[in-house]
């Protein structure tokens, strides 16, 4: 049982120590948001429009998808070429999801400031 779910379970509302424990547990789903935040601050202090702003985080979020499919490859024993497949994969992913971004992007020149 997760420690979100106890509370709920013991039919009684969390204690300060459990709902310590739970924001623990729980807060590194807000991770995510560090890479974009930290694009989006370091280009405004530059003076970088938001426009390019979102299309560079937009393409850092595919290119990390690259990344993670090269960890995920790693971590599952891969070397070599199936560690390329791994990450060109990842890649993959990544452009479709920016393809359907584009196509569902209401306008008729997606991704242009």
């Amino acid at each position: 049982m997760r420690r979100s779910e106890r509370g709920v379970a013991l039919g009684r509302p969390l204690t300060r120590h459990e709902r310590r424990a739970v924001f623990v547990e729980e807060c590194r789903f807000l991770l995510v948001a560090v890479p974009p935040l930290a694009i989006l601050v370091v280009l405004a202090i530059f003076g970088v429009s938001y426009t390019r702003i979102i299309q560079v985080i937009v393409f850092t979020g595919v290119l990390s998808l690259g990344v993670w499919g090269g960890v995920a490859g790693r971590r599952a024993g891969l070397s070599g070429w199936a560690l390329m497949l791994s990450i060109a994969s990842g890649l993959l992913l990544g452009g479709i999801i920016l393809s359907l971004q584009a196509l569902l992007q209401p306008g008729h020149q997606p991704f242009r400031p």
